[in-house]
C-alpha cells in the first residue's frame, strides 16, 4: 500500500513539474525599434496571398498549461525577383482569433472574448495587425531558407521583428512556412498578468512569450 501511495505521489509531482515547465519551445524572435526603410520591390513580380490557404497558428503559456488557436491572414503580397523573395506586406484579421484546444463552447467563448478584449489585443479598436518586410537575407545552408525582418504592428505599436522562414515557388505559385518562434507580448503593451508589469503575481502569471507558426500560400498576381 505504501509503495502504491508513493507511486501516486510521484505521478502527481511529475505531472506538476510537467505543467510548471510548460512554455514555448520556438526560437525567440529579435525585437527592436521599427525600421523606417522598407524593402525595395521595384521591378519585382507580385504574388498575392490566398487567405483560404494561409494562417497564423499561436500558442500561449502559463504555469499550469497552455492554449492554442489561429488568426486569419486577411490579405498579403509577396514580391519576387527570379523566384527569390525581396519584399512583402501582410494583413492579419485580429477579429478572427480562435481558440482550438477548448471543446466546451462556454469556456471557449469566454477565453476568446478575453483575448479580444482590452486586456489582450483590444480588437474593437485594433481590428487588424500588419507585417511589412524591411529586409530578407538568404541562408547560407539552404536556397529556400531566409531570415525575414519586418515591422510587425499590433495594437498600433510597431516593432522590428526577425524570424526564419522557408519559401518555395512552383510555376506561378508559392508557399512559405516558419518554424515555431516567439514574440514578446510585453513589447506591444499587452500587460495582463505579465511579470514585466506586475511583481506580485507569484505563480498566477501568463508567459510574455507567444509562440507563432506562419503558413502562407498564393499565386502570381496578374
Amino acid at each position: 500500500m505504501k509503495m502504491k501511495r508513493l507511486m501516486i505521489y510521484s505521478a502527481i509531482i511529475s505531472l506538476g513539474m510537467f505543467y510548471s515547465c510548460a512554455g514555448p519551445e520556438g526560437k525567440k524572435a529579435n525585437i527592436g525599434e521599427a525600421d523606417t526603410i522598407i524593402a525595395n520591390t521595384e521591378g519585382a513580380d507580385k504574388y498575392a496571398v490566398n487567405p483560404a490557404e494561409s494562417v497564423v497558428e499561436w500558442k500561449g503559456f502559463k504555469p499550469t498549461g497552455q492554449h492554442n488557436g489561429t488568426i486569419a491572414i486577411k490579405s498579403g503580397n509577396l514580391f519576387m525577383k527570379e523566384n527569390t523573395p525581396v519584399g512583402g506586406d501582410f494583413l492579419l484579421d485580429m477579429q478572427s482569433i480562435k481558440v482550438l484546444d477548448i471543446q466546451d463552447s462556454v469556456y471557449n467563448g469566454k477565453l476568446t472574448g478575453h483575448l479580444r478584449s482590452a486586456d489582450f489585443f483590444d480588437v474593437d479598436n485594433n481590428p487588424e495587425a500588419t507585417f511589412v518586410i524591411t529586409q530578407i537575407v538568404r541562408s547560407k545552408e539552404s536556397k529556400t531558407s531566409y531570415t525575414l525582418t519586418g515591422n510587425l504592428t499590433i495594437k498600433g505599436i510597431s516593432k522590428s521583428v526577425s524570424f526564419q522562414t522557408d519559401i518555395t515557388t512552383e510555376g506561378e505559385t508559392f508557399q512559405g512556412s516558419t518554424p515555431e518562434f516567439t514574440i514578446d507580448r510585453a513589447a506591444y503593451d499587452i500587460k495582463f498578468k505579465s511579470k514585466k508589469f506586475f511583481d506580485d503575481l507569484k505563480d498566477d502569471f501568463i508567459n510574455d512569450e507567444i509562440a507563432l507558426v506562419i503558413k502562407i500560400k498564393g499565386e502570381k498576381s496578374m
